[in-house]
């Protein structure tokens, strides 16, 4: 958006009535769902709903502030006279006082990014305000069940409303991605972006805007067209390396080989990976295992794609190693995983079993990915007749 002006929020006209809702008749509201989903700009559209009637506060929690006893208050205290702050009593009734004077007879609304990364002290404080009904509240979180249990109680209790945020449909990532270029798309671009982001908000609007720059999408009679395959650096790229930077090192690594064979099987990853590392990052959500046949995979798609790039050659060939050292059987797999196997090992310069070939190259025909067909046909070991691909 220009300076100083707001982006028009897409396709959550729905979601923006129930939070307004929820603001002016029910103390608040918790908006749930995935990064990039568009939890903040759903808040920052509902507090700016509600017009002249709410002094608006802004609320971050962060890992860095949660180890701060009130580190998430600590700019809205610094404004107030001096409080003792091992007196929680002292802190709320100073806190209050100061928020009411500052709302100049309005109510406060509190605006709270990260609500399961608040500080203690800080969720004790937020928590009191709203039950003394001194302040409303709209804030974001990926999972209500991280938060502390005094938060949750708002919720349990029916104090705020829960507001679960999904993807946006086609229509809306095609209204999304309009604003962003200022005119319609074809059909054909606006199918290839929702191929990749699957409808959500951040990546939609980041693999869009790397489109314009890198000129895939151009403007050609007044309709924005894709001029050639989608372009995976710029923008997109460089958010997907600040957040693969916040995962440990260890646990890097897992997230590597999920992304280099996504689907693997939970007993497979488990083979050649800490037990402790995969579970932490499923706790977390960066991981998804199946009820089922315990695939594993990112959260996204796209995940792995971008982070399946950025893998060095090195340490390509350095998990290919331990992976065909762990005795797999790739042959048991399902075809996700089983033609990810397969496209790994020709790109390792491994031979394929026939039969595995012959699974894997069905399963990218049928996904539109003749190439990556090719490629594991041509992995196929000798001697013998090749399978019918």
């Amino acid at each position: 958006a220009a300076a100083g002006t707001q982006p028009r929020l897409v396709g959550r006209s729905e979601e923006l009535s129930s939070a307004v809702a929820a603001i002016e008749s029910n103390g608040g509201a918790v908006i749930v769902g995935p990064e990039g989903i568009g939890k903040t700009a759903l808040a920052n559209a509902a507090a700016r709903a509600t017009g002249q009637d709410y002094h608006v506060v802004h609320v971050r929690g962060s890992s860095f502030s949660a180890g701060t006893a009130y580190g998430a208050l600590a700019w809205v205290l610094s404004e107030m006279p001096e409080t003792p702050l091992d007196n929680p009593v002292l802190v709320l009734r100073a806190l209050r006082t100061h928020l009411t004077a500052r709302a100049g007879g309005r109510q406060t609304l509190l605006v709270v990014d990260n609500l399961h990364e608040l500080d203690a002290l800080s969720q004790t404080a937020i928590v009191q305000l709203m039950r003394q009904s001194a302040t409303a509240m709209i804030a974001t979180t990926p999972d209500l069940l991280r938060c502390g249990d005094e938060l949750v109680r708002l919720w349990s209790e029916g104090m705020i409303r829960r507001i679960d945020l999904g993807p946006l449909d086609p229509a809306g990532s095609l209204a999304l991605m309009e604003e962003i270029t200022g005119g319609r798309l074809s059909a054909l671009a606006a199918h290839a972006v929702w191929r990749q982001t699957r409808g959500n908000p951040l990546f939609t609007s980041l693999l869009c805007r790397d489109q314009v720059s890198a000129g895939r999408l151009r403007e050609r009679s007044g309709i924005w067209t894709l001029a050639g395959p989608l372009s995976f650096r710029g923008e997109i790229s460089d958010w997907l390396e600040s957040w693969y930077r916040q995962i440990d090192g260890p646990e890097q690594r897992i997230v590597d080989v999920v992304s280099l064979c996504p689907g693997i099987p939970l007993h497979a990853l488990l083979d050649v990976a800490d037990a402790q590392g995969v579970e932490a990052l499923e706790e977390r959500g960066v991981l998804t295992v199946s009820p089922g046949e315990g695939s594993v995979l990112l959260r996204d798609p796209l995940y792995a794609r971008l982070v399946a790039e950025r893998v060095p050659m090195g340490h390509f060939f350095e998990l290919w190693q331990e992976l065909r050292g762990a005795g797999l059987d790739p042959e048991t797999w399902p075809d996700l995983p089983a033609r990810a196997f397969a496209l790994w090992a020709a790109a390792a310069g491994s031979p394929i079993g026939a039969e595995l070939a012959a699974r894997a190259c069905a399963s990218a025909n049928s996904d539109g990915e003749p190439a990556a067909a090719l490629r594991i046909a041509a992995a196929v070991q000798a001697p013998g007749p090749h399978p019918r691909l």
